[in-house]
């Protein structure tokens, strides 16, 4: 390898020693700092113990630097304490005239030398900015992103000059330190309770509200014409550029924060292995806890009270453009009259009552099933396929979960459905595509778009949901071949006729209630905002291999059957060349192309770094002639691969 050569050629004069903060929950600490390819320490600590730049010297004694390059160079995380501090190697005789020394530190920022897609936060960031200091060692916090140069200097020598990047750095959740676990949920919390006016003038132009980033997912997700985020190219550029801007929220409020991500594969294969595949685990992992995102009451799916995320409420606000009969913003064909935000986790009881139907392992999104998709996903319009499908698609569906179906499983019987164990992959799926009942009920909006399922234009809060029903006409449906075709194609393959009609009747007579993650209202859950980053690291991954043998984003590839959209031929937010769909991100209106070049993870554009691309929990995963998780997971043993080999001298992948 390029580095570890370059490290052999020569004897080395010094090393600048930065101090790093562990990533793990292993041992927290809030000394900061810098990560380089070559360290010592083991991979699964990421940023841990001391990192060294070697300094080498030449035959003509000048020092140089080891890695001259964009990316040969180390990163610090913004408004952290970051400690620098220079140590000797090698000639004793230096080392002993050097202990009286007082070394000089000089840290520089020049606006030429930043990326075009740099994301400035400071008022001086129009001007070369340098601190310095004295000592053999320094502390600095920086309050700018970008590329920084780092001089020391002995007794007005300058021994080396070594390349920074100051980046934010998101976490998996887990590996949050209670420190900044903290301080992210404040900034949620003044995010949840300042409205957008207020938040401006105390914040500045970066804040949005909690509840206006959630309306306006639900907004484009369930408009009348089409589903501007889902089922098509816009799916990645939507749910990626959404999540930065709740990001940028938070940081306006703290500006130490990061967004972090959930590995939800963590949760899925701990219940598999310890827990039988016992899915009704679900509501005590780690993300659904009053330490992160609230837990859930198994009876009202409703948000303890000991999280700050209980009081999450939909109803109607300034920015609702989509909204049920109860004038909640939730989506037009879930007529649920609860404001407060709800998790069912499960399905098939009435209202008030435990979840009786769960999943197996093959609808769930394991490590098999993202070995799956990094595999199968060889172009970009594959990975927005795949990548919204069971990959993370589980996650929502069954999170969300439904109910006020109650005699669930007696009901299909009565349509000619065996009520037995072949119960559960008859209604949660069958192992390829997202989990079928959840799927089946996800049909309510194609039929709402195509205008057979029809909803009071209003109902009071205290009308009962039995009194403020959708509804639609089976026999009206069934001799429509179109919406047929598009509805009940897969269980008439899977039940016949006779069944699949009975399914449809049921449909359009159980007056069902989703809960909000399985539906356009996603974004209402606090947990969404930890799902996507999870998604985005799995593309990065493929773009840091250079999988894609295809980028193509044409406007005829740019919606999948899957999105209906019978009352317009264009729906936007999935072309190429639409703005992003939720408008300005970071000062800049993106097209969607441009938006994903900007994320391009090779180009180190983003205001952001994933911590690792590690899988060790997905070692069992049987391979195959196309795994890529067994080469990952083999590549992070060892000591050179961290959180930022896309920022070092070499590829990462070579």
């Amino acid at each position: 390898m390029a580095t570890r050569s370059c490290l052999m050629r020569t004897r080395m004069l010094a090393v600048l020693n930065v101090y790093t903060r562990w990533l793990t929950h292993l041992r927290p600490t809030r000394a900061h700092a810098c990560a380089l390819s070559h360290l010592r320490a083991p991979a699964r600590d990421v940023f841990s113990r001391t990192c060294a730049l070697r300094i080498l010297s030449p035959p003509d004694g000048v020092p140089t630097r080891v890695c001259d390059r964009l990316h040969g160079a180390q990163v610090a995380e913004p408004f952290k304490e970051t400690t620098f501090t220079a140590t000797w190697e090698g000639d004793a005789k230096i080392q002993e005239s050097s202990a009286s020394s007082s070394f000089d530190w000089v840290v520089m920022r020049r606006p030429e030398e930043q990326r075009d897609f740099e994301l400035d936060l400071a008022s001086s960031a129009g001007a070369t900015t340098t601190i310095r200091g004295t000592g053999s060692s320094f502390t600095h916090t920086f309050n700018e992103l970008g590329y920084h140069h780092v001089e020391v200097s002995l007794d007005g020598t300058r021994l080396t000059e070594s390349g920074l990047w100051v980046r934010y750095v998101r976490r998996e959740i887990r590996a949050v330190d209670e420190e900044d676990r903290e301080a992210l949920l404040a900034a949620f919390d003044v995010l949840l309770n300042t409205d957008d006016e207020t938040g401006v003038m105390l914040y500045g132009s970066n804040y949005k509200s909690y509840q206006r980033l959630s309306t306006e997912h639900n907004n484009f997700a369930a408009d009348w014409e089409c589903d501007r985020l889902h089922d098509g190219m816009g799916f990645v550029p939507g749910h990626f550029s959404v999540g930065r801007l709740m990001e940028a929220s938070l940081q306006s409020v703290t500006p130490g924060v990061a967004l972090p991500y959930w590995e939800y594969t963590i949760d899925v294969e701990h219940i598999i292995e310890n827990h039988n595949g016992n899915f009704f685990q679900w509501r005590y992992i780690p993300a659904l806890s009053n330490r992160w995102f609230g837990a859930t009451d198994k009876d009202t799916g409703l948000i303890s009270n000991a999280s700050i995320f209980s009081a999450i409420n939909q109803s109607d606000n300034v920015y609702a453009t989509s909204k049920n009969s109860y004038g909640l913003t939730r989506s037009p064909w879930n007529n649920y009259n609860s404001p407060l935000l709800t998790r069912f986790i499960g399905g098939g009881s009435a209202l008030g009552e435990a979840p009786i139907i769960t999943i197996d392992e093959t609808q769930m999104s394991t490590c098999s099933v993202l070995n799956w998709t990094l595999a199968k996903s060889k172009t970009l319009r594959g990975f927005n396929a795949y990548g919204e499908g069971q990959s993370h698609g589980p996650i929502h569906m069954y999170t969300g979960g439904f109910s006020n179906t109650p005699n669930f499983t007696s009901k299909l019987t009565a349509i000619g459905l065996s009520e037995d164990d072949e119960l559960i992959d008859q209604m949660w799926g069958d192992g390829q595509t997202t989990p079928m009942a959840a799927d089946f009920f996800s049909h309510l909006k194609s039929l709402w778009r195509y205008g057979y399922l029809t909803c009071p234009s209003s109902c009071s809060m205290d009308t009962p949901i039995s009194e403020c029903q959708c509804t639609c006409n089976a026999t009206e449906i069934w001799d429509d071949y179109t919406v047929m075709r598009s509805v009940l194609k897969s269980p008439i393959a899977m039940f016949g006729n006779e069944s699949a009609f009975g399914l449809l009747e049921w449909l359009c007579t159980s007056n069902v209630m989703l809960g909000d993650h399985a539906t356009s209202a996603s974004g209402a859950d606090p947990s969404f905002w930890a799902l996507h980053g999870t998604v985005e690291r799995y593309l990065q991954v493929l773009r840091l291999k250079d999988t894609f043998t295809s980028e193509s984003w044409s406007d005829e590839e740019a919606l999948f059957s899957s999105n209906i959209h019978p009352s317009t031929d264009h729906c936007r937010g999935h072309y190429r060349n639409d703005t992003l769909i939720f408008g300005e991100l970071d000062g800049r209106n993106m097209t969607n192309w441009q938006y994903y070049v900007m994320i391009d993870p090779n180009q180190a554009n983003t205001p952001y770094l994933y911590d690792n691309f590690h899988f060790h929990h997905c070692e069992k995963v049987p391979r195959d002639p196309q795994d890529m998780l067994h080469e990952l997971i083999a590549r992070a043993s060892v000591p050179r691969s961290t959180a930022y080999e896309l920022m070092q001298c070499h590829h990462p992948f070579t």
